[in-house]
């Protein structure tokens, strides 16, 4: 720790709560080497007991696993409470705690459970024609044949349709999708 300056430890120190990032940016700020930062924060936070290692969480792992059994009997839901009470006990991320249960399965040359997928329903039964917004639009534009895109516009502002749920214009897509349709209508039609 000599060559690591006391202001860089009372740094990591004091701002241990913060993000990894934000603190990198502190100590590059104070003048440490970019290539050297990330080591050094670690080493720091391990050392003043504000982070375990990868030993010290390998074996508070194990202590956590002794409690729990891997066999065929195991549930999914059983593996989910154990991957959740080691991530909280380990403060680290579910696929870190994730990895823990699964070496528990391999060493028992097991399959580990997986959640059950939601079900999305049986879909129903298809009818021709468009639906959704090209429903609505075909539909405006049987009803107005000879609209112009002002009065186009309108209609989708008045429908709610005008715009994207991030925000982005949908007029002018749907625009010349109307335009298309009477080109076709038009030649189909001859």
């Amino acid at each position: 720790m000599s060559e690591i300056s006391q202001e860089v430890i009372d740094v990591i120190v004091e701002n241990k709560d913060k993000d990894d990032n934000a603190i990198l940016s502190l100590m590059i700020g104070l003048g440490t080497p970019f290539n050297k930062a990330k080591g050094i924060l670690a080493k720091i936070l391990i050392e003043k007991g504000l982070r375990m290692s990868k030993a010290q969480r390998d074996e508070k792992a194990a202590e956590l696993m002794e409690t729990f059994t891997a066999s065929e009997e195991t549930t999914s839901d059983e593996v989910v409470e154990q991957i959740e009470l080691i991530s909280d006990e380990l403060d680290c991320t579910a696929a870190v705690a994730r990895a823990y249960v699964r070496a528990a399965f391999i060493a028992e040359d097991l399959e580990m459970p997986k959640a059950p997928k939601a079900a999305s329903g049986p879909r129903g039964p298809r009818s021709a024609g468009f639906n959704g917004v090209a429903g609505t639009v075909s539909a405006y534009l049987i009803a107005n044949k000879e609209c112009t895109k002002d009065e186009f516009t309108a209609f989708m502002v008045e429908k709610g349709l005008d715009k994207t749920k991030s925000g982005a214009d949908k007029v002018a897509t749907w625009w010349n999708v109307l335009e298309d349709l009477r080109v076709f209508g038009t030649q189909y039609s001859a």
